[in-house]
């Protein structure tokens, strides 16, 4: 496993500290100490923590961990793994890939950069986007392969009123495309004219969408699945929703992004403002049964 590089944050007076024990790599809580007239002990976290670390660290406490049982994970980028991310100030420089594919998530579009929020979500970490600041990530090269299914997760809220009118919680562009919503390699997750209480699926112009949802600062667990003959359905926190069908190939070696399509780095627009908890790229199909397990674990990890 990669080295991650030692962390240690200093604390003020009456500020909660964890105290934790760090044994053959993973982090372990053992309970809340409080500064008082003294410089308090740093939080250390081992270099050789593990990138599927899942504990809440810094939020300071214990919640369910869970990775999705998917075959054929391609990317994950998690804010409740908090090793897995390199902080400035609250600025996220990059989030890495938690299925160890190395598909890195770093800052595109602007200067700007998503905020690290460690009760942002349902009380729990978040990757924070705004789509005024024209912050998100992108992989290039994203080994989404040349198959013809997918599964897709994101937990988080809808867009809120900041968003731009087809802002991108998820999106995978094919090289070259102009595009992620009018070719069958590219795929886009998006909200709808700015719309807070759906989300919609667009792949090769065919759109499939779940509308009529709870609007931010409500949580959601979106699971997206397409299989072989082409039927793209969504899942909203269990319910799936009414399915169509695009049927064609991935094109691979593209660009992943959250928070926007590739294409809205030199225009500027597609931009989405949302909380996310976590969200994850999957080349293989999982039918009813199997997203239900998904959107169980989801639910207890995230208390939704």
């Amino acid at each position: 496993m990669a080295d991650i590089p030692w962390r240690q944050r200093n604390f003020r007076d009456n500020d909660q500290v964890e105290a934790v024990t760090v044994h053959r790599g993973l982090v372990t809580r053992r309970g809340l100490l409080r500064a008082a007239g003294f410089a308090a002990p740093a939080i250390l976290l081992s270099h050789s923590a593990p990138a599927q670390f899942t504990g809440c660290l810094p939020a300071f406490c214990s919640r369910p961990s869970f990775t999705p049982a998917i075959s054929g994970i391609v990317g994950m980028w998690d804010a409740s793994n908090f090793p897995s991310l390199t902080l400035s100030g609250a600025d996220i420089l990059s989030v890495a890939d938690g299925s160890g594919g190395g598909n890195t998530m770093t800052p595109a579009g602007s200067g700007h950069k998503p905020q690290y929020n460690a009760t942002g979500f349902n009380s729990r970490p978040a990757m924070v986007f705004t789509a005024t600041d024209l912050g998100a990530f992108e992989a290039a090269s994203f080994p989404i392969g040349t198959g013809n299914t997918l599964t897709v997760w994101y937990v988080g809220t809808l867009a809120n009123n900041a968003s731009q009118p087809f802002g991108r919680f998820m999106s995978y562009t094919k090289p070259a495309a102009a595009a992620d919503f009018n070719n069958v390699g590219s795929f886009g997750m998006t909200t709808n004219s700015g719309s807070q209480t759906l989300v919609q699926v667009a792949n090769n112009s065919v759109f499939v969408t779940n509308s009529g949802l709870a609007a931010p600062p409500a949580g959601h667990r979106i699971i997206v699945t397409k299989d072989s003959s082409g039927v793209i359905t969504i899942y909203v926190d269990g319910v799936a929703g009414t399915p169509a069908t695009s049927v064609g190939n991935w094109v691979s070696a593209g660009f992943a992004n959250i928070g926007m399509q590739h294409a809205s780095i030199a225009s500027g627009v597609d931009f989405i403002s949302a909380a996310v908890g976590e969200c994850g790229i999957a080349t293989s199909f999982n039918n009813s049964a199997a997203v239900a397990a998904i959107d169980v674990g989801l639910k207890n990890k995230w208390g939704l």
